[in-house]
């Protein structure tokens, strides 16, 4: 939750602390050490009396109630003897219900984000997190995430948990992910296909013998891959977006698939193995790895030949490794349905060499990332006593780097073009200089925890390099070259101010800059589901940029569904809010209404009761990869927005090969479609959509469809 409003809400959710729970303290328990705020491998165990014990020096502790009701986690600084003290602790009062949980399962973790970074990992049996009603800690703004294999990922944001206080946490209910079902059909003749495996992670199941599959979900991410294969058919992938209520049938068409043939030559001498590597791009925005590994194969010779068939239409890239860690070479293609393509691969051995040095100094021993396609691969080296390294490479092109730098917290980055000469050398001189300041609100002098702090403008490097202030307010930007660094800084809650351009010299180590921001103005909304009850962690977007093409990062509801959204003196804006199980709403945010934490304004979100299935078809067949314009309800949706709300992991919401794009839960409504294409495209509809009509449907609960002409539509 934002900053301001966790100020807001501290005395709104606090009671004096059970004592039904605290006086399990003064019971017996088990206590455990770690180096790190993460108890999932802690061996370090032992009984305790009660909730007190000899703490080990420089070390995390999680104390636990034999009744399991208690949880106390802090961190020793010296050899001491702990006692719990609740007027001490900041607490948290937790009751957590999971479906039908299983106790032999012992895979449930619970996390604390502290905004200040600090992070504590806490496993759990199902059982026991059911047991659980009071989590004892360091006070801090946390965010908590909840997962279990089997069921959705669970965040409660914006808590607030303050020395001596109890927050009390609305009840937590989690139900089982719902099943993934489907059914495997060849995709030129129609007929289903018996036998084919159905895979997710570790996870698989086979079609039967009319093709349908069902496949339990045990994943805790909110998008999976399930891969279908068959024996003489390509392999196909689909991502599912699993957090939903209700996940539609999947379906899966496979090809016979077309063929790759790759022709490797070298002229070796020895160390003439390589390993030929072959990806297939994902199109979707999912958070993972862009490229799936398809197959390997391995050879060895000045002439290697690779063949890779059964392979669906998409993108593809092939790596080619050698012995030394960036003896990489990378070739990418584009193949279609059913096409078969032949490629010839030379290898030219490069020596690259240079020196590493910070400051003025050689930075030895230091560990060197390098790649040409940091999603593809990358490879380390290190440097020697002088700071000195060599090592072979196999293609030149736009090289990054990154080096570990045991004195700062985040790598140092170059980045550089090679050419395919043989020798060639790159130098490395990292500077120390550095931008210092703290970032304060203008009015009250405090300090703002958890700002941004970016220098987007840094000479000879691929980005820009961040820092996040911490308790006091502070930041460092670390190793910067001489020349003008323009400084953005933004924090929730606050007004972001014009950059700020800040000249280093070459006699400069280090710049310290004061940052004023002043605090926005805010609405206050509380979103409650069909039943009334708070909706928590539901996402709230205020900017869709000029065409509806493009969100910024969003708001979240807290633990008690109460959001705040960021306003200019005079200002209208709509804001869209959603929830991954398919919900959604629209409201006007106003400057001129007055609100707060205690008097926020109310959203409904709707039940996500309808499913729909668009199929988009042209007088040739299927209309593959349409977009569309979307009014609900009499508003109209930026395309952005439809994007975020069908779910599907892909960057825009676009029919499939077969015309249709299914959107598993909706809310009922009405709803009018517009296709287009391209931006173009949309840009006209932007002119004329009151002069053509929609295809318009009306959804009910329960399975809807819509066929929209995409000829008649134009």
């Amino acid at each position: 939750m934002l900053v301001s409003l966790l100020f807001l809400l501290a005395n709104l959710h606090t009671s004096t602390p059970p004592p039904a729970s605290l006086i399990e303290t003064k019971h017996s328990g088990n206590v455990c050490s770690a180096g790190a705020p993460d108890f999932r491998e802690s061996q370090r165990c032992r009984r305790t009396d009660q909730a007190e014990f000899a703490a080990d020096p420089q070390s995390y502790f999680l104390w636990r109630s034999d009744k399991g009701a208690v949880v106390w986690l802090g961190r020793a600084e010296q050899e001491s003897r702990l006692a719990f003290d609740a007027s001490e602790a900041a607490l948290i009062s937790l009751r957590v219900r999971q479906a039908s949980p299983d106790p032999t399962k012992q895979q449930t973790t619970l996390t604390l984000k502290s905004l200040s970074g600090a992070v504590w990992i806490v496993p759990f049996t199902p059982e026991k997190l059911q047991q659980l009603r009071l989590l004892a800690l360091p006070a801090g703004q946390f965010e908590l995430i909840i997962r279990t294999p089997g069921y959705p990922t669970t965040v409660r944001r914006g808590l607030d948990a303050r020395r001596g206080k109890v927050l009390d946490v609305p009840p937590i209910n989690i139900e089982h992910l719902p099943t993934i079902t489907g059914v495997v059909h060849d995709d030129h003749t129609g007929e289903p296909i018996p036998g084919a495996e159905i895979r997710s992670g570790d996870i698989s199941t086979f079609s039967d013998s009319g093709g349908r599959f069902s496949l339990n979900n045990f994943s805790t991410a909110p998008e999976i891959s399930l891969v279908a294969s068959a024996t003489n058919y390509a392999s196909q992938e689909i991502i599912v977006h699993s957090g939903r209520k209700a996940v539609a049938p999947q379906q899966f068409l496979l090809t016979r698939g077309g063929s790759l043939r790759f022709i490797v030559q070298h002229e070796c001498v020895d160390d003439c193995a390589a390993t030929a590597r072959l990806f297939m791009r994902r199109e979707m925005a999912i958070f993972s790895d862009p490229w799936r590994l398809v197959a390997q194969k391995s050879g060895a010779g000045k002439n290697i030949d690779y063949g890779f068939d059964a392979l669906v239409e998409g993108r593809y890239a092939v790596v080619v490794e050698g012995q030394s860690p960036l003896q990489r070479s990378v070739s990418y293609l584009t193949l279609g349905r059913d096409e078969k393509k032949e490629q010839a691969i030379r290898l030219n051995d490069i020596r690259l060499k240079g020196v590493v040095t910070l400051g003025d100094q050689p930075l030895a021993k230091a560990n060197l990332t390098l790649s040409t396609d940091e999603e593809l691969w990358s490879g380390d080296v290190h440097t020697d006593a002088n700071g000195e390294y060599a090592v072979k490479l196999w293609q030149g092109g736009t090289w990054v780097l990154t080096i570990d730098v045991l004195t700062e917290r985040k790598p140092f980055f170059s980045i550089r073009n090679l050419n395919d000469d043989a020798d060639q050398s790159w130098d490395i001189a990292i500077p120390t200089r550095a931008i210092t300041g703290r970032v304060f609100d203008r009015r009250t002098n405090e300090a703002i925890v958890g700002a941004e702090v970016v220098d987007h403008v840094v000479p000879r490097t691929p980005g820009k390099i961040l820092s996040t202030t911490d308790q006091d307010g502070r930041f460092r930007l670390p190793m910067l070259s001489a020349g003008t660094h323009t400084i953005r800084v933004q924090s929730e809650g606050f007004v972001s101010r014009e950059p700020i351009n800040v000249r280093l010299t070459e006699a400069d180590a280090q710049r310290e800059v004061p940052i004023a921001l002043d605090r926005a103005m805010r609405v206050f909304f509380r979103v409650v589901n069909a039943a009334d009850e708070p909706a928590p962690n539901i996402t709230v977007y205020d900017w869709v940029g000029a065409l509806g093409l493009e969100n910024r990062a969003p708001y979240w509801s807290d633990a008690w569904g109460l959001v705040s959204v960021p306003i200019i003196q005079g200002e209208q804006k709509q804001i869209y809010l959603m929830d991954q199980s398919g919900s959604f709403s629209v409201a006007l945010a106003d400057s001129a209404t007055k609100t707060s934490a205690e008097t926020p304004i109310k959203i409904t979100l709707p039940p996500p009761v309808a499913a729909l299935t668009i199929i988009a078809t042209t007088k040739s067949g299927p209309a593959a990869g349409m977009r569309f314009l979307v009014r609900f309800d009499g508003r109209f949706l930026p395309p952005r927005i439809w994007d975020l709300v069908t779910g599907p992991l892909s960057p825009e919401a676009l029919t499939g090969q077969d015309g249709r794009l299914t959107i598993p839960s909706l809310p009922v409504g009405t709803y009018e479609f517009w296709p287009y294409h391209t931006v173009d495209e949309l840009q006209y509809l932007f002119t004329s959509v009151y002069t053509r009509p929609p295809t318009r449907v009306v959804l009910s609960p329960g399975p809807n469809a819509i066929k929209i002409d995409v000829d008649g539509a134009h």
